[in-house]
């Protein structure tokens, strides 16, 4: 792994890279966490620079990066850019989006699609203010984000926007500054979806007026040939078919949500891919319990950040994301495939 600067006058850290600049290993996007302050993006001479996040985490900053071009960003609306010919890394702060959230996520979406137009938008990190809220007795705040990203695909790419949409996470953040950070390849894209659930782009009406806009998994080749790149999978739960199973039950949502992707590594072949895994959890008291089980699954390659955060739906306490690079095998075995046995027999199998 390469080595950074945080951003924050701390000594380097590790750092699991997705598109790293091979040639200024220093210029990275990164995310950081604190409580009671407010988004803040603080750029770097080098390029990049850390996006602070109002949010608990168990590291100030994280061990996972955007590699990035090196120089500065290059200013696109509310976007900030760093591109070369194969990658673009970019995030969006829109300031107060709670007051219109529909039309903040539709215009913050076409801003990506216009920055990154002839490449594929791969990869898309979403930090939702309110999450679980509904403004004035109306729409839950997530079902207005959905809402609006699904007109801003529709109306960009047409017929074809269920293939372009990338893997993706959405959780909360306090506050009310919606913030999108993502990447976008040169480089061939393959999504991947989970047969055990149904694509979340058709999931029926009772999830929303218009469905979330994300596939299970984006496979991204390698920036400099078709070889192995990275195996990004989406925020990821305790859903099957369409339908949240376990409400307030930790185990039981974990051991699905483990089974989930378990099952999406294996479509994969992972069978030693060094792993970042970001663990979602909504109540601060399980992050503790959670975070042990996760990190008897991992090697001491890979690297783990706990956030609390609210989860998209409220039943939801818990979601994890998993990135994979493809490039850099170790001996070790894949996550281990949960028994039938293990999941309950109310889940819907979607075939």
């Amino acid at each position: 792994m390469s080595m950074v600067d945080t951003g924050t006058g701390s000594q380097s850290a590790p750092v699991f890279y997705i598109g790293a600049a091979a040639a200024n290993p220093g210029a990275a996007l990164r995310i950081g966490y604190r409580t009671g302050l407010p988004v803040e993006f603080v750029a770097k001479k080098s390029g990049g620079g850390m996006l602070w996040l109002p949010a608990r985490a168990d590291t100030p900053a994280e061990p996972f990066a955007l590699g990035v071009p090196p120089g500065p960003a290059r200013a696109k609306g509310p976007l900030l850019l760093w591109s070369n010919d194969d990658l673009s890394a970019g995030c969006a702060i829109l300031r107060d989006a709670l007051e219109d959230m529909n039309a903040a996520a539709r215009s913050v979406y076409t801003a990506i699609f216009e920055a990154t137009a002839g490449r594929h938008l791969a990869r898309a990190w979403n930090w939702v203010p309110s999450i679980n809220e509904h403004p004035a007795g109306g729409e839950e705040i997530y079902r207005l984000f959905c809402f609006g990203r699904a007109q801003a695909f529709a109306a960009y790419f047409g017929e074809d926007c269920e293939a372009k949409m990338p893997a993706g996470t959405a959780v909360g953040v306090a506050g009310r500054d919606l913030v999108v950070h993502f990447v976008a390849t040169r480089a061939p894209v393959h999504n991947l979806e989970n047969p055990r659930q149904k694509p979340a782009y058709r999931y029926p009406r009772a999830y929303g007026p218009r469905p979330p806009s994300f596939a299970r998994a984006t496979r991204i080749a390698n920036v400099d040939t078709d070889a192995p790149g990275w195996l990004c999978i989406s925020g990821t739960a305790a859903i099957l078919g369409s339908e949240s199973l376990c409400p307030g039950d930790l185990e039981g949502q974990l051991r699905i949500t483990l089974d989930n992707l378990a099952r999406m590594g294996a479509r994969w072949g992972d069978t030693g891919a060094r792993r970042f895994v970001r663990v979602f959890v909504r109540h601060a008291a399980d992050l503790p319990r959670v975070r042990e089980r996760v990190r008897t699954l991992l090697t001491p390659e890979d690297q783990l950040a706990c956030v609390c955060a609210d989860i998209c739906r409220k039943e939801l306490l818990l979601e994890i994301e998993v990135t994979l690079d493809e490039r850099a095998r170790s001996a070790r075995a894949p996550l281990p495939q949960r028994p039938e046995s293990h999941v309950r027999s109310q889940r819907l199998i979607v075939s």
